[in-house]
């Protein structure tokens, strides 16, 4: 039998992807809800700061930059705590949500270290005409996973995912722009609901959708992972 070739590996596991979102959507609720309402409460808190301070001309770069800084420090948090849902799913032991945030934190700084670095070298990537900056997505995009289910620091995980990544690259980039192009739409279009509707708590529930939503391209990354995992052991 002849090996699968990039684009034809695509579908299945894209496919693949959703039938584990659907079929595990009660946990990946109950992981996103914990996250969900501290991003939101944060959020909340800073909104109502920045309503009773005075403003003066620095207010609105403060006021973008807190968001971003939330996000460097939360989401691999989050990220963590998913890979470990995902990982024990697959093992046939599902873990509580309280045991996986548990285990994610204890990876948490090392994360967090990974995340930067990481984001840093695709920013310095896309502002070196661009096509550094997706070489540098794509061949990094598994190094959170290693990170956490090889338990190997930082610099080792980016090293072992541009390795893995190279029989991949194409099915990553091409994947994850394909459930980019699904999601952000979905999250522009309810965001905007939420803005114009004055109803109380559809803030919360809107920041829950994202929060669900984003675990796709994770499982999808997982998805890949496992196949270059089998892979390198064949």
């Amino acid at each position: 039998m002849s090996t699968p070739t990039q684009p034809e590996k695509l579908r299945p596991f894209l496919g693949d992807s959703f039938r584990f979102f659907k079929a595990h959507i009660t946990p990946l609720l109950q992981l996103a809800l914990p996250m969900a309402l501290l991003t939101w409460g944060m959020q909340t808190l800073v909104d109502q700061y920045y309503l009773n301070l005075d403003r003066d001309p620095l207010w609105p770069l403060e006021r973008m930059t807190l968001p971003v800084i939330t996000s460097l420090l939360l989401n691999p948090l989050q990220q963590g705590a998913m890979i470990v849902l995902i990982t024990s799913i697959i093992a046939g032991t599902p873990r509580s949500t309280a045991q996986c945030y548990r285990i994610a934190l204890s990876f948490w700084p090392r994360m967090v270290y990974l995340s930067i670095v990481v984001n840093i070298l695709i920013l310095c990537g896309f502002f070196l005409f661009f096509i550094p900056g997706i070489i540098v997505l794509g061949r990094l995009a598994l190094a959170d996973i290693h990170c956490m289910t090889g338990q190997c620091s930082a610099i080792a995980s980016m090293e072992r995912s541009f390795h893995s990544t190279a029989p991949q690259f194409r099915v990553i980039l091409v994947g994850l722009l394909m459930l980019f192009v699904l999601i952000t739409p979905l999250s522009v279009l309810v965001s905007s609901a939420v803005a114009a509707s004055s109803i109380p708590g559809l803030s919360l529930l809107n920041t829950v959708l994202h929060t669900v939503l984003q675990s796709l391209p994770c499982i999808f990354l997982y998805r890949v992972f496992s196949d270059t995992h089998k892979a390198s052991k064949a």
